[in-house]
C-alpha cells in the first residue's frame, strides 16, 4: 500500500514538476527574446529615423544628404544601443539564475511531497519540523532523477542560444561597419564611378536588421524545441524506471538507485559550468561590444573631423568672396575710370599741357582714394589673425574630438562561438595614444607646414597690397618725368601709352592679388584633403584588430629603439665634441689649400677650368650694356643704381640708424660732432643718410656738400668747396671761415660725401684732407660733420694718416644678406607691375630638379638668389647691375630671366700688372681722369690713355664723363677680390 502510494505520488510529481518547468523555459526564454528583438528594433528606429531625416534633407537640397551631423548622430545613437543590447545578454547564462532554478524545483518538489504525504500540513511548520520517512524518499527521487536533467537542459538551453546570439551580434558590428564607411565615403567617385547615396546605403540596414530577427526567432524555437525534447526524455526515463520498480515489486525506489549521496557535487558541478559559462560569454559579448565600439568611435572622430574642415572652408570662402573680392573689385574700378580718362586723351601741343594735368589729377585723387580707404581695408581683410585663427580651430577641434577617444579597449582578436564554452582571444589597446601617437603626429607636421604656407601667402599678398600704391604713383611719376624730355615736346604719344601700359599692369597686379587670395582657400583645401585622406587612412587601419595589433607592437618597439637612439647619441655628442675641433681646423686647411692653389693659377696665367675668357667676359660686359639701354623707362628709373631718395625702396640698416641718433643725441647734449659712414661703393652710404635725415636731422639746419667726381686737394679748392657748401662764399680764407662758424649762434649739420675726393695718392696729395681734418676738429661744436666714405679708400688713409683718430669709432655699413638683397630687389620689381618668370629651358639639364609650375618656380628663383648674394657678396650695387644682366626678354608684361648668372672672372686674375694697380687706384679713389691718373703713377699723357683705353675696350672700366673712369660695377667685386689675392689690396 505505502509502495503503491509512493509510485502514484512520485508520478504525479513528475507530470506536474515537469509541466511547470517547461512553462517556465518558455516565460525564460520569451522573455529573453522580447528583450533582444525590442534592442535590435531599436537599431532599426535608429536607422529609420536617421533616413527619414536624410531624405527630408535631400528634398529640399541634395548637397545635405551628406550633412556630417547626421551621421555623427546616428553613430552616437548606436554606440548608446551598444550597451542596451550589452546589458540584455550579458547575464545570461549567469550560475545565479542556475541556482534561482534549482531553488525553485526544490520549493516545486517540496510542494508536491507535502500536499500528497502529508494531506494536512497546516498545524505544521516545515522549517522547525523533521520531514517523514516517505517524504524524504519521494523528494530524493524527484530531485535526482528530474531536478538534476532540467537543470542541465536548461544549462543546455544557454548554450544553445547564446553562440548563435554571438553570431547575430557579429554580423550586425561587421555590417554596422560597413554601413558606415559606406555613408563616410558616399558622394564621392574615383574614376567618375557612381557610388551610392548616403540614403541608399541606410535603406539596407533596417532590412537586414529585420532579417536577424527572424533568425533570432530560428533560434529561439531550436532551442526551446532542444528544451522540451530534454525535459521529455527527463520524464520518460523517470517514469519508466518507476514501472521497472513496480514490475520487480521493490519496496523502496530510492534504495536501487546508486549515487543519490552525490546529488549536491552536481549541483555544484552545474553552478560551477554555469559560472565558466557565464565568464567565458561574458568575456567574449564585452570584447566583441567594446570593439565595435571601438570602430564607431573611429566612424565618429572621421565625421567630427570632416565636419570641422567643412565648416572651416565654407567660414574662409565666405570671407574670400563675400568679403575680400568686392574690395578688390573697388581698387580695380578706380584703376579702370583713370584708365579710361588717359585712352580718351589727346596729343599735341596742347595735349601735352592736359596729359600733364591729368597726370596730377588723377595721381591726388587715385591715390587718396587708395590709401586713404580701399588699400587698408583690404590690408585689415588679409590680416593673418583671423584666417590663421580659423585654422587653429579647425585643428583644435580635431585634436578635442580625439580627445573624446575612449582611453581603452578590448579587441576581439579571435572569436570562439562553436565550443559550449568559448574561449576567446582578446587584446587590450590604449585607443586613444595609439591614435595621438600613429595618425596626429603627422595631422600635427601637415597643419603646421600648411600654417607655414598660409601665413607666407597671405604675407606676399599683404605686401603686394601694401606696395599697390607705390606701383601706380610711380608708373604716373615716370610719365610725368618722360613728358619733360625733348622727345615728349616733339611727340607725347609714347608718353600717354607709357601711362596706360602702367595702368593696365597694375589693374592686372590687382587681378593677380584676387586669383592668389581665391588660391589660399585652394591651397587650404587641397591640404587639408592630403592630410585628411591620410588621416583616414590611419584612422581606418585601426579599425583593422590585426593592424592595429602590428601597431601596438611596433609603436613598442619604436620606444625601444627610441630609448636606445637617445643613450647612443648621449654617446656620439660628447665624441662630436672631441672631433668638432678636428674637423673645423681641417676645413680651414683645405681652404687654405684652395685659396693657394687658385692664387698660384692666377699668377701662372694659367686658364680658368671653365671655357671663358677674356673674350667672353667683354662680351658679358657688352651684352649687358646692350640690355640695359632696351629695358622699359619705368624699369630702368626703378632699378638706377643710384642713392636711393624715396624712402619707400630703403631696407636694412636699421642698426646704423640707431647708432646715427645715438651720435647726433650726444653732439647736441654737448660732445664734439664728427661721425664717419664707411662702405664699399655701392653699399648705401648715401642712402642710409637719405632716410636719416627726415627721421633724425628734420630739427636742425642740414646742409650737404658732394665731393662727388670732383677732386679738391689744394687747400684753395677746399676753400672754394667749404664756402659754397656753408653757403660763406665771401671767405678769404679757411682760417676766416672758421671764424664765421664759431661766431654765428646756429647749430647746423654738415654732411660731406665721399671725403676720399680730398686726396690723391701723391706726395704732396694729403694737403686738402689734412687741413680738412684739422677745420672739423675746430668747428666740430658748432656743426654736427657727417662724413662718408669708401671702405679701401678708408682703410689706406687710416695706415697713412690715422686717420680713424679724428672720429668717434666709424659705423662700417654691414655687407647685406642674402634675403635682404631679395627683399630690395623683388621690392623694386613688384613697384614696375610686371610679371616675374624663370626660363625653366635656360636651366642647366644635369642640375635642373624634376618638378614643375610653382615648385620649379621656387627651385629656380632660390638659386638664382643664391648666386646673385654670392657674386655682389653683400653690395646691393653689384646685386641690382647682375639683377637686370639676367632679364632675357620682356613679353606681355612679364620679364624672363635667366635662372643662372654665368660669368667667368678668371681672366681678372691673367691681366698686367700696371692694369691692376690702376684698379686699385681707381677702388682707393673710386674714380680717375687722365690727368690723375699719371700723376699718381707719373706716366706720360699718352700712355695713360692707351691704358685706361685698353682697360675700357675689355669693358673693366667705364667712362662716366669724356675723362673720368671708374671700375664696372658688375666687376667691382672679383676685380676687390683679385686685387686681394694679389695683395695689392687689403
Amino acid at each position: 500500500m505505502i509502495t503503491t502510494m509512493k509510485h502514484e505520488i512520485i508520478e504525479q510529481g513528475l507530470k506536474q514538476c515537469a509541466s511547470i518547468h517547461l512553462s517556465q523555459g518558455q516565460a525564460f526564454l520569451s522573455d529573453w527574446k522580447k528583450g533582444l528583438k525590442e534592442s535590435l528594433q531599436n537599431l532599426s528606429s535608429i536607422h529609420r529615423h536617421f533616413l527619414k531625416t536624410c531624405d527630408a534633407l535631400a528634398k529640399a537640397n541634395p548637397r545635405l544628404e551628406q550633412h556630417p551631423t547626421l551621421l555623427e548622430d546616428v553613430i552616437q545613437k548606436q554606440i548608446d544601443w551598444l550597451q542596451s543590447f550589452y546589458s540584455t545578454v550579458q547575464d545570461i547564462p549567469a550560475n545565479d539564475r542556475i541556482r534561482q532554478y534549482q531553488n525553485e524545483i526544490d520549493d516545486q518538489i517540496r510542494s508536491v511531497c507535502r500536499k500528497n504525504v502529508d494531506p494536512n500540513p497546516t498545524d505544521k511548520h516545515p522549517e522547525n519540523e523533521s520531514k517523514n520517512g516517505a517524504e524524504e524518499e519521494i523528494e530524493a527521487f524527484l530531485r535526482l532523477h528530474l531536478e538534476a536533467p532540467i537543470s542541465e537542459a536548461f544549462l543546455k538551453l544557454s548554450t544553445h542560444l547564446l553562440p548563435g546570439t554571438a553570431k547575430i551580434f557579429h554580423q550586425l558590428h561587421r555590417e554596422g561597419e560597413d554601413w558606415i564607411e559606406s555613408s563616410l565615403d558616399a558622394g564621392k567617385s574615383d574614376a567618375g564611378d557612381e557610388k551610392p547615396s548616403a540614403i541608399e546605403i541606410l535603406q539596407t540596414a533596417s532590412p537586414a536588421i529585420d532579417k536577424h530577427v527572424a533568425q533570432l526567432d530560428r533560434i529561439e524555437k531550436e532551442a526551446l524545441d532542444a528544451f522540451e525534447a530534454d525535459c521529455r526524455k527527463a520524464l520518460e526515463e523517470a517514469q519508466q524506471l518507476l514501472i521497472e520498480v513496480a514490475k520487480e515489486n521493490q519496496t523502496d525506489p530510492i534504495e536501487k538507485k546508486e549515487g543519490l549521496s552525490d546529488f549536491e557535487a552536481h549541483r555544484l558541478r552545474l553552478e560551477a559550468e554555469a559560472k565558466k559559462l557565464k565568464e567565458g560569454w561574458h568575456r567574449h559579448f564585452e570584447a566583441e561590444q567594446d570593439d565595435w565600439r571601438k570602430d564607431l568611435e573611429l566612424a565618429l572622430l572621421l565625421v567630427r573631423v570632416r565636419q570641422a574642415h567643412m565648416e572651416s572652408k565654407q567660414a574662409i570662402q565666405a570671407k574670400i568672396e563675400k568679403v575680400l573680392a568686392p574690395k578688390f573689385q573697388e581698387a580695380s574700378d578706380l584703376i579702370t575710370r583713370s584708365l579710361k580718362k588717359f585712352n580718351e586723351s589727346e596729343a599735341g601741343d596742347a595735349g601735352n599741357a592736359q596729359l600733364k594735368s591729368m597726370i596730377l589729377s588723377e595721381s591726388r585723387s587715385m591715390l587718396r582714394s587708395l590709401r586713404r580707404e580701399v588699400l587698408p581695408q583690404i590690408s585689415a581683410l588679409l590680416d593673418q589673425g583671423p584666417l590663421l585663427k580659423n585654422l587653429e580651430n579647425c585643428h583644435s577641434r580635431i585634436l578635442h574630438a580625439v580627445e573624446k577617444l575612449s582611453e581603452t579597449h578590448w579587441l576581439l582578436v579571435k572569436a570562439d562561438w562553436d565550443t559550449p564554452v568559448p574561449n576567446p582571444k582578446v587584446s587590450e589597446i590604449h585607443l586613444k595614444t595609439l591614435v595621438q601617437e600613429e595618425a596626429c603626429q603627422e595631422l600635427e607636421t601637415a597643419h603646421r607646414a600648411l600654417l607655414t604656407q598660409v601665413e607666407a601667402e597671405l604675407s606676399l599678398i599683404d605686401q603686394n597690397v601694401s606696395e599697390f600704391d607705390a606701383l601706380v604713383e610711380y608708373n604716373l611719376e615716370s610719365g610725368l618725368d618722360l613728358l619733360a624730355s625733348d622727345e615728349a615736346l616733339q611727340n607725347a604719344e609714347p608718353v600717354r601709352n607709357e601711362i596706360i601700359e602702367g595702368l593696365e599692369r597694375a589693374l592686372r597686379q590687382l587681378e593677380t592679388l584676387m586669383v592668389r587670395s581665391r588660391a589660399i582657400a585652394r591651397i587650404i583645401e587641397e591640404n587639408r584633403e592630403s592630410g585628411f585622406a591620410s588621416f583616414q587612412d590611419q584612422i581606418r587601419a585601426l579599425g583593422q584588430n590585426e593592424k592595429i595589433l602590428e601597431l601596438k607592437v611596433r609603436l613598442a618597439k619604436a620606444k625601444t629603439v627610441e630609448q636606445a637612439r637617445s643613450y647612443q647619441e648621449k654617446l656620439l655628442d660628447q665624441s662630436e665634441e672631441t672631433l668638432s675641433s678636428a674637423r673645423s681646423l681641417a676645413t680651414k686647411q683645405w681652404d687654405k689649400l684652395k685659396a693657394l692653389y687658385a692664387r698660384a693659377r692666377g699668377f701662372a696665367g694659367l686658364p680658368s677650368t671653365s671655357t671663358t675668357g677674356e673674350e667672353s667676359l667683354s662680351r658679358f660686359v657688352l651684352e649687358t650694356r646692350k640690355k640695359f639701354a632696351e629695358l622699359p623707362y619705368v624699369y630702368q628709373r626703378l632699378f638706377r643704381v643710384e642713392a636711393l631718395a624715396d624712402s619707400r625702396f630703403f631696407e636694412g640698416q636699421q642698426t646704423h640708424l640707431a647708432a646715427l641718433k645715438t651720435s647726433f643725441e650726444a653732439w647736441r647734449n654737448g660732445e664734439a660732432g664728427m661721425t664717419m659712414i664707411v662702405g664699399e661703393k655701392g653699399s648705401g652710404r648715401t642712402s642710409l643718410i637719405n632716410a636719416a635725415v627726415p627721421k633724425l636731422y628734420h630739427q636742425v639746419p642740414f646742409l650737404k656738400i658732394s665731393l662727388h667726381m670732383q677732386r679738391p686737394v689744394s687747400e684753395d679748392a677746399l676753400l672754394q668747396a667749404l664756402g659754397e657748401g656753408l653757403k660763406m662764399p665771401e671767405a678769404a680764407t679757411l682760417y676766416d671761415l672758421e671764424e664765421q662758424i664759431l661766431s654765428g649762434k646756429e647749430r647746423k649739420i654738415v654732411c660731406v660725401e665721399d671725403i676720399q675726393n680730398l686726396f690723391l695718392r701723391t706726395v704732396d696729395g694729403f694737403e686738402a684732407l689734412e687741413r680738412f681734418l684739422l677745420f672739423m676738429s675746430r668747428t666740430c661744436d658748432t656743426i654736427y660733420w657727417l662724413n662718408t666714405c669708401t671702405l679701401y679708400s678708408w682703410r689706406y688713409l687710416d695706415k697713412t694718416l690715422n686717420i680713424a683718430t679724428f672720429f668717434e669709432p666709424p659705423h662700417f655699413l654691414d655687407r647685406l644678406s642674402r634675403e635682404e638683397i631679395e627683399t630690395i630687389i623683388l621690392k623694386r620689381h613688384r613697384v614696375s607691375g610686371y610679371g616675374l618668370v624663370f626660363d625653366a629651358a635656360a636651366k642647366d639639364s644635369n642640375s635642373k630638379k624634376e618638378t614643375k609650375g610653382d615648385d620649379l618656380q621656387d627651385t629656380l628663383k632660390s638659386a638664382f638668389f643664391n648666386r646673385l648674394a654670392t657674386l655682389a657678396d653683400g653690395n646691393i650695387s653689384v646685386a641690382l647691375h647682375f639683377w637686370l644682366a639676367a632679364i632675357q626678354k620682356i613679353e606681355d608684361h612679364t620679364l624672363t630671366l635667366s635662372p643662372e648668372i654665368k660669368m667667368d672672372p678668371s681672366s681678372l686674375f691673367r691681366i698686367a700688372n700696371d692694369e691692376l694697380f690702376t684698379l686699385a687706384a681707381l677702388l682707393h679713389h673710386e674714380g680717375l681722369n687722365v690727368e690723375e691718373h699719371l700723376a699718381i703713377f707719373r706716366f706720360e699723357k699718352q700712355k695713360s690713355l692707351i691704358l685706361l683705353g685698353r682697360m675700357e675696350k675689355k669693358g673693366i672700366v667705364v667712362r662716366k664723363t669724356d675723362a673720368y673712369f671708374q671700375i664696372n660695377p658688375i666687376l667691382y667685386r672679383p676685380i676687390v677680390h683679385a686685387l686681394k689675392m694679389r695683395n695689392i689690396l687689403h
